[in-house]
């Protein structure tokens, strides 16, 4: 009897109870069948090259450093690709999804992703929810929009872009009214909700249509993001993985402050580079130089209002968004 409650033990040490699972599988979208070739044409096809996930509504794309490079399509590769450039937030791929288009015929064209759960949620049971998100800017698809809304919605139904697509309702299970506008960092967007249903899957996106969604625009056709790292689960210990510090994207990390600001801005820099600011109408208003170390520019000529600066050197471009 003691040899088996011993052995008893032994098995509940080295299998986790269900409260620590995540309940997403294939969560940072690692477990790859093939390689994007590009971002996805109709219906998300590219998206079927990640393992558990499906296109839901319209044409969600996936990322992977082992797509191949390409700077004058919309490539699907880490860092660069046709939406802009990130790397991602761990390991080597992440997906994409559009939250919001500037474009009177399309104001209500939204891209979903889902995947089914590992088990169904159980009923009064709370349950925490977190992602890592970050704004995709530029690009060949020339992306200058943010927009808020990104959530989740849990459902027992499997919707599909081609044959049950799913459409902004205006409801969803949690979502984040917060404009995220950083396209340098990525995000951790956490969510708590209790399980009114035993629901078994799990979707991406924006789900609310244009009167409901508020965006911020820059310039371009639309608002996308970036997503990786997820977890769903009954034990609120279970976060994402953390930042990659090896990553150029962070390692080179550039500061500004402070932002909204005045009249001067201070640009904090590891390395040598050059900036341009940009009004909403994409023109260049101000330019200069950073030295390494703390920077000091006076952009009081400029009137008040959004504008957006863009870091450049040879190997990336980094974008902030500051307010005066």
């Amino acid at each position: 009897m003691k040899k088996l409650f011993l052995l008893f033990l032994l098995i509940l040490k080295n299998h986790p109870s269900e409260a620590q699972m995540n309940l997403v599988p294939n969560p940072s979208f690692e477990d790859t069948i093939a390689c994007p070739a590009n971002i996805s044409g109709q219906y998300g096809d590219e998206i079927y090259k990640l393992t558990n996930w499906f296109p839901a509504g319209e044409s969600p794309d996936y990322f992977n450093s082992c797509a191949p490079v390409n700077q004058s399509t919309g490539q699907a590769s880490v860092p660069y690709n046709g939406l802009g450039f990130q790397y991602s937030h761990s390991g080597e791929g992440y997906i994409g999804l559009i939250t919001a288009l500037n474009s009177p015929l399309f104001a209500n064209y939204r891209e979903y992703i889902g995947v089914q759960l590992v088990h169904s949620l159980n009923i009064g049971i709370t349950y925490y929810y977190h992602m890592n998100v970050s704004c995709a800017f530029g690009g060949w698809q020339n992306i200058g929009v943010f927009s808020n809304k990104l959530g989740i919605k849990l459902s027992n139904v499997q919707y599909n872009s081609q044959f049950n697509p799913l459409y902004p309702v205006n409801q969803c299970t949690a979502y984040s009214d917060s404009i995220i506008t950083d396209t340098t960092n990525w995000t951790e967007m956490s969510f708590q909700f209790v399980a009114d249903s035993s629901y078994t899957y799990l979707y991406l996106g924006n789900f609310f249509d244009a009167q409901h969604t508020d965006t911020l625009l820059l310039f371009g056709q639309g608002a996308y993001y970036y997503i990786d790292d997820i977890c769903l689960s009954d034990d609120s210990t279970c976060t994402t993985t953390s930042n990659l510090n090896n990553n150029l994207a962070y390692s080179n990390k550039t500061e500004i402050f402070p932002n909204p600001i005045s009249t001067l801005i201070y640009i904090k820099s590891k390395k040598k580079n050059k900036f341009y600011v940009y009004n909403n109408l994409g023109q260049v208003v101000y330019e200069n130089y950073v030295e390494i170390g703390v920077n000091e520019n006076d952009l009081s000529t400029l009137s008040k209002g959004f504008y957006f600066i863009k870091f450049e050197d040879d190997l990336s471009q980094v974008f902030k968004i500051i307010k005066i």
